[in-house]
């Protein structure tokens, strides 16, 4: 008992100093801030629980292994091995190939479906596009109109536009519109508030009708006078246009719709055009429903086009600018597309942490196979030599023993087939676009871990098959 105590302790502090040594690597791939309470008291008390429970399990199998062998088998030189713990090391194979394959599969999906998350065609062009955001407020307007004609003249600019809202936002901002004339009492509906040439910033053509322009002097919508109705203009995505019953995004220009979203006045504002279905928020999320107009209090965030030559040196200008003409406010600025795959930043680690739990469980299980592999082929020596004797070819002796440890393989695959498509299927429903559950990423982890596995044992198979049969027949 004192040995195993020992031995557990001496595990247990090697396990630890490779905790500590691999937490920062852990912590920097996950974001995480994880660190070893070696001086809490529950920690502690785990801690010793933790050797006591090793202990045992790691001295009871031994144990009650060594105590079930016959006396008289071992004297007469016999194989005092019985098929029970034969076929608990397999089990342990299975297991153990039963997880390595799981999270392989899991990995492969979580990966591909980050691909296509951060690849897919969002309805709108994301590339060389920075967004600055922390520019609300009434105080603000002459500075942020100054800044904005400023940035405008920077070298490589080709184009600027306010909003409300920028692509990744996840906003939102709901209220109630009433379509006139339609008798319908309303409907709860996402709304923006994009400025002049975003939507040109962003290459969004409409389907129907045109975009904003300051052209015609109707579309910005202004506060009215104490009583009366604010107008102004309004554009509509396609699923807005369906749920407000439209058949054709040409049936929605120039119909009006009644909310209240300044200072709670009513306002009438007329559709004057209607754009597709554009994906600002992730693809966890479904399309909203979107009503977007144009309110000069609402907008918070500048878009800035760009030729793409250098983003470095262009958010170098910006910063400056704003260091020198808005110096009170935090500088917040970020690229677009850093910004979109920023979004699948847990997809990431969790494809990183799934490679690398994989890759650890398959180099266990074959460690157990190898094990296995060695001890099998031992038993089997006196066969193999009788095989070699009668005709049998090293290559025929090598595949006998092969296919012997492919059946835990096939069987490993047939438990973690299920059990990952299950799990993947639940993850997978929390993206309203995502990638198709082949059975090619099931197939592709069980013949990985198939070749794996003959790879491992064909060493053994090998040696045991080239060694002379007389060496062969005098093995006891």
């Amino acid at each position: 008992t004192r040995c195993l105590s020992d031995w557990s302790s001496d595990v247990c502090s090697s396990d630890l100093g490779l905790m500590e040594i691999a937490l920062p690597a852990f912590n920097g791939l996950t974001g995480k801030d994880l660190s070893i309470p070696l001086l809490e008291w529950q920690f502690l008390l785990m801690l010793a629980g933790l050797v006591v429970l090793v202990s045992i399990l790691g001295g009871a199998y031994p144990a009650l292994y060594l105590s079930g062998f016959q006396p008289a088998r071992i004297l007469k030189g016999e194989n005092a091995v019985d098929g029970g713990g034969t076929r608990l090391r397999g089990l342990l194979v299975v297991l153990q190939f039963s997880v390595a394959i799981g999270l392989s599969v899991i990995t492969l999906v979580v990966y591909q479906q980050t691909l296509f998350a951060t690849g897919a065609d969002l309805g709108f062009d994301r590339q060389h596009v920075l967004a600055v955001r922390n520019m609300g407020g009434a105080a603000f307007d002459d500075t942020r109109r100054a800044l904005m004609e400023e940035v405008r003249r920077l070298p490589g600019v080709r184009e600027v536009a306010l909003s409300s809202d920028v692509p990744t936002d996840n906003s939102e901002n709901n209220d109630y519109f009433t379509l006139m004339g339609s008798g319908d009492p309303g409907k709860v509906i996402n709304y923006q508030s994009l400025g002049d040439r975003f939507l040109e910033l962003y290459k969004v053509a409409p389907l129907a009708g045109r975009l904003f322009d300051p052209a015609f002097g109707t579309d910005l919508l202004r506060p009215a006078a104490q009583g009366e109705i604010a107008h102004g203009g309004a554009l509509i995505n396609e699923a807005a246009a369906r749920l407000l019953g439209f058949q054709a995004p040409g049936e929605a220009v120039g119909r009006v719709l009644r909310t209240e979203l300044i200072r709670d006045q009513v306002s009438e504002i007329t559709i004057i055009g209607v754009i597709p279905d554009i994906r600002f928020r992730s693809l966890k999320y479904g399309i909203q429903p979107t009503i977007m107009f144009q309110d000069e209090n609402q907008y918070r965030v500048l878009s800035i086009r760009f030729d793409g030559r250098d983003p470095a040196a262009l958010l170098s200008q910006v910063q400056s600018l704003w260091r020198r003409m808005a110096g009170d406010r935090p500088f917040n600025a970020a690229f677009v597309e850093d910004m979109i795959a920023a979004q699948y930043n847990e997809e990431r680690v969790q494809a990183t942490v799934f490679a690398t739990f994989s890759g650890l469980a398959i180099l266990v299980a074959c460690l157990g196979l190898y094990g296995l592999s060695g001890f099998a082929a031992r038993r089997r020596t006196k066969e193999i030599g009788l095989r070699k004797v009668f005709g049998a070819t090293v290559a025929q002796i090598v595949a006998l023993l092969v296919w012997q440890f492919s059946r835990p393989v096939m069987i490993a695959n047939l438990i973690a087939w299920p059990v990952a498509w299950w799990l993947l299927r639940g993850w997978l429903d929390g993206f309203e676009q995502r990638v198709e559950l082949s059975p090619a990423y099931f197939v592709a982890a069980g013949v990985t871990a198939l070749i794996i596995a003959w790879v491992t044992v064909a060493g053994h198979a090998a040696a045991t098959a080239m060694a002379p049969p007389i060496k062969a027949l005098r093995h006891e």
